[in-house]
């Protein structure tokens, strides 16, 4: 072997290792790519140490004989329940949250129930969140992500798995990252509420024309339901709409009273705010309704929207309400309440209208 061979097998090892180092640097350093999330929250349940449920009594527990990593999972087997913690937050951030579960025999809805808490503020008092989970019957251990964004003035985060179904739920290694992007109050539009945000100004309703769904489970975002009738159902439909590209929609064979349900928070007491509405029907029976409920103080008399009008088949008609909120209350739960047939709910604005 030459020398000059010699000195080109060198200068070859040279910059190869020149340009690992580089490689690494850049990986290192993360440039063109996703800064890393950090993890704000992580679980396996190998204890129950700050975990409660609503209401007080209820069964859940850790199961060290069903796990997917670890030890135990988390186990929940009664209905009507919320299995909860609070986690410190920031407001305006988004944040990931990704969990394992698995079910058996499980007919009902479940999901997670996100209350956002202002700093000193009771449970909800910066908004609320809904995010259904897929709940079939028997299901082996599956991977569930989600992503949401805190409200504005959120300190801290009530996380909760809320099971309105009979049979077992079992979770596990739940972790929760916060993400890289921090929206600014002032990129927060009202127009329709695309973004399914809080705003302070304007329409209130997040999600007012039924377009978002950002998990992707046909279910409209920032809406949630409190009374599940197995023979209704509810869902977004891109087919029909009175302005956009969906709609809600809420169907039943027999009937019943079901109520899909917003939850509007900081309210002013003392205050007028206007409720205001569009609705399409198709063979409906019985009174449907819409109401506004505040609390924690009720209004007297209830804010109560009857659609006795559209009995039968109606194309799209407007609805409007007045309303005061009482002192000592400062947030509202809209509700729109199904009984027999189909109907469709689009474009519901509630608004403060002393300063019109």
């Amino acid at each position: 072997m030459t020398k000059r061979s010699i000195i080109s097998r060198k200068l070859i090892i040279l910059f190869s290792c020149i340009g690992t180092f580089f490689l690494f640097f850049l990986a290192r350093e993360g440039l063109g790519e996703t800064p890393t999330q950090k993890v704000v929250f992580h679980t396996g349940f190998e204890e129950l140490k700050g975990w409660n449920c609503w209401p007080k009594g209820k069964e859940f527990e850790i199961d060290k004989n069903v796990f997917r990593e670890g030890q135990s999972s988390l186990k929940i087997s009664d209905k009507d329940i919320v299995v909860y913690t609070y986690i410190q937050v920031k407001e305006n951030t988004n944040y990931q949250v990704n969990f394992w579960y698995r079910t058996k025999e499980v007919t009902g809805e479940i999901g997670l129930n996100l209350n956002f808490n202002k700093k000193g503020g009771g449970n909800g008092s910066a908004g609320y969140k809904y995010i259904p989970i897929s709940s079939v019957s028997n299901k082996e251990w599956e991977k569930f992500s989600v992503e949401f964004t805190t409200p504005p003035e959120t300190f801290m985060c009530q996380f909760g798995f809320l099971s309105k179904a009979s049979g077992t739920i079992w979770i596990d290694e739940l972790t929760i990252y916060e993400g890289t992007e921090k929206k600014q109050v002032s990129e927060i539009e009202d127009t329709k509420n695309k973004t399914g945000e809080i705003s302070s100004y304007g329409n209130l309703i997040k999600n007012s024309g039924f377009e978002i769904d950002d998990n992707h489970d046909g279910f409209p975002d920032n809406w949630s339901t409190w009374i599940k009738d197995s023979n209704a159902s509810w869902c977004i439909d891109k087919e029909v709409s009175h302005t956009g590209k969906s709609s809600l929609k809420i169907q039943a064979e027999v009937p019943g009273r079901y109520f899909v349900v917003q939850r509007i928070t900081g309210l002013q007491p003392g205050k007028t705010y206007l409720l205001k509405f569009w609705v399409k029907t198709e063979n409906l029976e019985g009174d449907a309704a819409v109401t506004c409920d505040y609390g924690p103080v009720a209004a007297k008399p209830r804010p109560y929207v009857s659609l006795l009008k559209m009995q039968g088949s109606k194309d799209w008609k407007e609805f409007t309400n007045y309303s005061t909120v009482p002192i000592g209350s400062t947030w509202a739960d809209i509700c729109l309440i199904h009984t027999k047939g189909t109907i469709w709910f689009d474009d519901i604005e509630f608004k403060m209208v002393d300063e019109e």
